[in-house]
C-alpha cells in the first residue's frame, strides 16, 4: 500500500470511528434566540450553491440547501468542548463528529459575533450564528410534505458542544 493510500485508509477509519462517537456534554448552551442576532445577507457570504463564513475564532462553516434531501451544514477547525482529534462537526445526518483535511477556504468572509446567516430551501430553513464568547451554532428545521418534519443542528462553544436531531 502506498502511503497515499495508507493515510486516506487511516483518515476515513479514524472519521468513521469518530462519528460514531456520542458526544454528552452537560453543560453545553442551548441553540440561542436568532431574534437577539443580526441577519446578514448571503450575498457576501455566497460560494456556488452554498454560503460559507469564518467566525473570529477561526472556524470556518458551510451551509447548502436541501434541493429536495437533507440540507448540509458544517463547521470545521479547532473546535472547543469536543473529543480529542475531532475537527469537524455537523447537524446533517450522515456525519456528526469527524475529521476533515485542512484544504478549506481561507478567504472565507467572516461572520461577526451576534450575527447570522439563513438558507432557506423547499422544505428546509438552515440558520448558523455566531454568538458571544466562543459560541457557533447551526440548525435546519425540515418540513416532510406529508406534515411533520425534523430539527438537527449542533452549538459548539467553550462551556460545551453539543448535537441533535428531534422530530417535530
Amino acid at each position: 500500500m502506498t502511503t497515499r493510500g495508507y493515510l486516506v485508509a487511516t483518515a476515513s477509519a479514524v472519521t468513521v470511528s469518530l462519528c460514531l462517537a456520542p458526544l454528552a456534554i452537560a453543560d453545553a448552551p442551548e441553540f440561542p434566540d436568532v431574534s437577539t442576532y443580526q441577519a446578514d445577507s448571503l450575498t457576501a457570504y455566497k460560494h456556488g450553491e452554498f454560503a460559507e463564513f469564518r467566525t473570529p475564532d477561526g472556524l470556518l462553516c458551510r451551509l447548502q440547501p436541501a434541493n429536495g434531501g437533507i440540507p448540509t451544514f458544517w463547521c470545521y477547525g479547532n473546535l472547543p468542548a469536543v473529543p480529542a482529534g475531532v475537527n469537524a462537526v455537523s447537524g446533517t445526518n450522515f456525519k456528526r463528529w469527524g475529521f476533515l483535511p485542512p484544504d478549506v477556504n481561507k478567504n472565507a468572509p467572516v461572520l461577526p459575533p451576534m450575527h447570522s446567516l439563513t438558507i432557506t430551501g423547499s422544505q428546509t430553513n438552515t440558520t448558523c450564528v455566531v454568538g458571544p464568547n466562543g459560541l457557533t451554532a447551526c440548525k435546519s428545521v425540515i418540513s416532510y410534505s406529508g406534515g411533520g418534519g425534523e430539527e438537527t443542528g449542533f452549538v459548539a462553544s467553550p462551556q460545551g458542544s453539543r448535537i441533535w436531531r428531534t422530530k417535530l
